[in-house]
């Protein structure tokens, strides 16, 4: 069969018949599926999903009949993978697991465990700095043991100073860090550092404070005095300032250094 020809005729008087009135709906789901029908799809996506991540096989283990379960599924880039295993004998044995993450929260993860590390040795940085700070207060009104404050503040900070550049270099060089990490954590020493010499951030901290007000009040200062002192010691005086301009040269000094490698 063969069409010769088509007429098509247009009439602007002439309406298409009557459909359906509109039906009112504000965007949501609500109302626009049968309950029971939304009920089937749910469990039919679940019942889906469930296959999808848990899987079953049966293998030999020394010739010992076991099945095999593996959980595998990734959600917002977090991968779970778990092997386990059950038979007559052991019910259930979990045979490998591992759980990976995201790089942006590995690289989240990283920074954080620099600065974490950075803020534990600032609280003993506060009682070597306190310790100068009070020593040197003192020694405006020269006291017994103001030599053995002066050298134990040295010692910390010496040590600690030690410590923290062991932390990090050993770390990089081991791989357990990067020189990124090393660079945020050098980063956070020159920070703290530059707000002690600038009198923004106080020489001793909560727990450095009650320290060294015990070491007054054991040596017989009054509980007024060893109050008086802690208050005029918030702001590092002039030799503990050197002190803490010394130690800042020389985390700007290693922060540039790790720079250079993450800019190589």
């Amino acid at each position: 069969m063969r069409i010769h020809d088509i007429n098509v005729e247009a009439d602007p008087n002439k309406h298409a018949p009557a459909g359906p009135d509109p039906v009112e709906a504000d965007g949501t789901d609500e109302g626009s599926l049968d309950p029971e029908l939304y009920k089937k799809h749910a469990y039919e996506d679940a019942v889906k999903e469930v296959d999808e991540i848990l899987t079953f096989s049966w293998g030999l283990i020394l010739f010992w009949p076991v099945l095999n379960m593996v959980i595998q599924c990734a959600q917002l880039g977090i991968v779970v993978y778990i092997h386990a295993t059950a038979d007559l004998l052991n019910p259930f044995t979990i045979q490998s697991a591992s759980f990976e993450l995201p790089f942006e929260i590995l690289w989240f993860l990283d920074y954080l465990e620099a600065f974490a590390v950075a803020g534990i040795m600032n609280a003993i940085y506060q009682l070597g700095l306190g310790l100068l700070a009070v020593a040197e207060y003192l020694m405006i009104s020269p006291d017994a043991f103001s030599k053995g404050l002066i050298i134990s503040g040295i010692a910390i900070l010496v040590a600690n100073t030690a410590v923290a550049v062991y932390k990090c270099e050993s770390a990089v060089i081991e791989g357990e860090w990067h020189h990124g990490q090393a660079l945020a954590y050098y980063f956070a020493f020159v920070y703290l550092f530059l707000r002690y010499s600038i009198g923004v951030q106080s020489t001793k901290g909560i727990i450095s404070s009650l320290v060294i007000g015990a070491v007054l009040l054991g040596f017989g200062t009054t509980m007024e005095n060893m109050a008086d002192t802690l208050s005029e010691t918030t702001k590092p005086l002039k030799w503990t300032k050197l002190v803490i301009w010394s130690i800042l040269a020389f985390y700007i000094i290693m922060f540039l250094t790790h720079l250079a490698y993450v800019l190589m």
